[in-house]
């Protein structure tokens, strides 16, 4: 039962309490938490009241008291701000490391060692083309000699002497593809001159030409075969479009009582005995021939 003489703490007055109450906890805040003593803090509001000529109900002051500590202990987040940040880092520090530090610090030795790999590489590819170029640059040098030596015939040793002095400002450039392809055809060059091969008939066609259709053109099928019966290719210029293509067989443009007495020679018996057609020798890249040499095609198909 309430004591008359005491009275019930309105809200304003429950406030007064709950700061009473804080400004005891302060003065022991030395203590730990769990020594905290309600009832002696109850008595200690309940004189500090009596003091200022009030009398306030123990109960009210105990629900007052109670409701502070229940508030004193709610979680409230901490305001945004560096101070919060740092602290959430220290707490989730693990986390931190194991998912963010740890693939940060591979992902830089990912990059940087992608870095050094690419140099390593660059390097390795620059190197390689030097020595690309040393090596060209030698082959060249060797064919062009070559050539000198083996060529009898002035055209081509002039083309050979052309060849060289293209390849200088390729060297100077560095320029490997440059180098490549003169080298090339130097090297096809030099294995024109350096061959001997006979060139037999095979066959005869004959063509209309499209500027004339009023004119048949017959040829005589050809091949090039080496000392030990090797079929070649040769470079040919084709009289119906101008290009020249590397063939095993072409055709050589006749008058036409040639391209007769070879028919004729191949219906006697199926074969042509008479088959030659020229020779080539070394250090030429001219034939001798049997026959004028009219113009040629590439195309043989029937």
């Amino acid at each position: 039962m309430i004591d008359p003489g005491r009275r019930t703490l309105p809200s304003h007055e429950m406030l007064r309490v709950m700061d009473a109450a804080q400004v005891i906890h302060e003065r022991r805040s030395a203590l730990a938490e769990q020594e905290f003593d309600r009832e002696a803090t109850i008595r200690e509001i309940q004189v500090m009241y009596e003091e200022l000529g009030d009398l306030v109900d123990r109960r009210a002051i105990g629900r007052a008291l109670d409701e502070y500590l229940s508030e004193r202990h709610a979680f409230a987040p901490a305001a945004p701000g560096l101070r919060r940040t740092l602290a959430l880092a220290y707490i989730r520090r693990r986390w931190i490391a194991l998912r963010v530090l740890l693939p940060a610090a591979a992902a830089s030795v990912l990059v940087w060692g992608g870095i050094e790999l690419a140099e390593v590489r660059e390097q390795r590819r620059i190197e390689r083309e030097a020595a690309q170029l040393v090596t060209l640059e030698g082959e060249v040098d060797r064919l062009h000699a070559s050539l000198l030596a083996n060529a009898v015939e002035d055209p081509v040793r002039q083309r050979a002497d052309d060849l060289h002095r293209r390849a200088q400002p390729l060297i100077a450039a560095a320029d490997a593809t440059g180098l490549a392809e003169v080298a090339r055809t130097l090297a096809e060059l030099e294995a024109l001159v350096t061959t001997e091969y006979r060139i037999v008939v095979t066959g005869g066609i004959w063509r209309i030409p499209n500027d004339y259709p009023d004119q048949r053109n017959d040829y005589l099928v050809v091949r090039a075969l080496d000392a030990e019966g090797r079929q070649l290719t040769l470079p040919v210029r084709s009289e119906e479009d101008g290009v020249v293509r590397r063939v095993r067989e072409w055709g050589e443009r006749v008058p036409r009582e040639i391209y007769d007495r070879v028919a004729a020679d191949k219906q006697d018996n199926g074969i042509i005995d008479d088959e030659d057609f020229g020779f080539k020798r070394r250090g030429f890249i001219t034939a001798e021939r049997r026959y004028p040499d009219i113009g040629q095609i590439t195309d043989t198909r029937r």
